[in-house]
């Protein structure tokens, strides 16, 4: 199993084109279901950032499967009581 730390280091890869896809695809996935919605940004508000986790997924060979992507909430610049009152943690 492969991870790349960021952007740009997966985009200077010599599989950046596969990245680039697979980032379009999960983008396209979260702009079908509504994911969020663009405001704009109120005054002394802290903006939680994003960033991509990136994975490359291995069959039971050791093959590559799927160059995986994940669009991750930078959740620990947060502060409690200033950004969130409650801690909610969905489970299955």
């Amino acid at each position: 199993m492969v991870h790349n730390t960021n952007y740009k280091e997966a985009m200077s890869l010599i599989n950046a084109e596969k990245w680039k896809a697979s980032m379009e695809e999960e983008y396209e996935t979260l702009m079908g279901y509504c994911t969020w919605k663009l405001f704009e940004q109120p005054p002394n508000v802290n903006i939680v950032g994003l960033q991509w986790t990136y994975r490359v997924k291995q069959d039971n060979l050791g093959q590559v499967d799927k160059y995986k992507l994940r669009l991750v909430a930078q959740g620990f610049s947060q502060i409690t009581g200033v950004d969130f009152n409650k801690t909610y943690s969905p489970t299955i």
